[in-house]
């Protein structure tokens, strides 16, 4: 999991987010898979009041990654309605998964 140092899009002052942004830059070979996902995923709650968690979304990836970008995408969105139980979403849930196939 790459996590560079950074402040959510979105926020006003470009001088404030240039001077906390950090750049990182990775060389991917086919078959190589990016996941971009908002916290609404990694904090899903269940009726325990566990977060669903980074770790959780990582593991989950470990296990489909060699799937098709929609599978995976339909795989890890089902593992987070499956762990919440019904509880119903308290954020947003945006993905994206890109695949490098050649």
């Amino acid at each position: 999991p790459l996590q560079p140092k950074g402040m959510a899009i979105g926020f006003p002052g470009t001088e404030i987010f240039n001077e906390n942004i950090e750049e990182k830059s990775i060389q991917m070979s086919a078959g190589d898979t990016l996941v971009f996902y908002t916290d609404g995923f990694s904090e899903a709650m269940n009726s325990a009041r566990e977060l669903y968690g980074d770790d959780r979304l990582v593991d989950k990836m470990a296990h489909v990654g060699s799937k098709s970008s929609g599978a995976i995408l339909r795989a890890l969105t089902e593992d987070v309605h499956h762990f919440i139980e019904g509880q119903g979403r308290s954020d947003d849930m945006t993905m994206v998964v890109i695949k490098l196939t050649q």
